[in-house]
């Protein structure tokens, strides 16, 4: 009897099955995760995880990796990174009890009184949020907030120039991260006496020590 190389049909379904099974409990775990760091903000109005929620938040910054976006050959490499004074977009790991290992596209945002997360994780060269990606509500209780960016100011003209460092509300520099990430807070007058000591002015992030990634 003749051996042949190659799987059969019964196989190649059974294998399937099995890949689609260990994505799904993947993707579970990674939801669980995130909601459980979720209900730590949400619930944890209480001064101790405020403030853990914002420890996590400067953490983030800090591992922002300055992951270049595809553009045309002519270009220069744009680095995935946008803020504003109410958003900031970058490319950074999540910890550990929260994800698997690797880059996700993670969005901090000031709505209303709160500060959100939404993250994806980063599957191609121009990543986007959509209504799939994974949000959560890591403070509340904000009545005032703004993202700032430390970093050279842009030259509009003289490509040579030494360039002036300075804070700015929007960093508009497509090809390198900010040096540094502030995010100014003030709290709302009627929060409880047990979130008091949560109501620390904010905190400055030290980016751009990561290398370049080569993707």
């Amino acid at each position: 009897m003749s051996s042949r190389a190659g799987f059969t049909l019964l196989e190649l379904l059974v294998a399937m099955t099995l890949l689609g099974l260990i994505g799904a409990m993947a993707a579970g775990g990674f939801r669980f995760g995130l909601a459980a760091w979720e209900r730590g903000g949400a619930t944890g109005i209480a001064a101790t995880e405020a403030s853990q929620a914002l420890k996590a938040v400067r953490r983030l910054l800090d591992g922002a990796r300055p992951i270049p976006l595809r553009t045309q050959a002519e270009q220069a490499p744009a680095i995935l990174f946008a803020g504003t004074p109410d958003r900031v977009t970058f490319a950074a790991p999540l910890p550990a009890a929260v994800a698997p290992p690797g880059d996700f596209l993670v969005e901090l945002s000031l709505v209303g009184d709160r500060l959100m997360l939404r993250a994806s994780p980063l599957g191609h060269a121009n990543p986007t949020l959509g209504p799939e990606s994974l949000s959560a509500v890591l403070v509340e209780g904000l009545s005032g907030a703004r993202f700032r960016y430390f970093g050279p100011v842009p030259a509009e003209d003289d490509q040579d120039a030494i360039l002036p460092m300075r804070w700015q509300p929007v960093w508009e520099s497509g090809t390198a991260l900010p040096s540094l990430v502030a995010l100014d807070l003030e709290w709302r007058d009627d929060l409880p006496l047990a979130q008091h000591a949560a109501r620390q002015p904010g905190f400055v992030a030290r980016l751009g020590a990561a290398p370049l990634v080569r993707r």
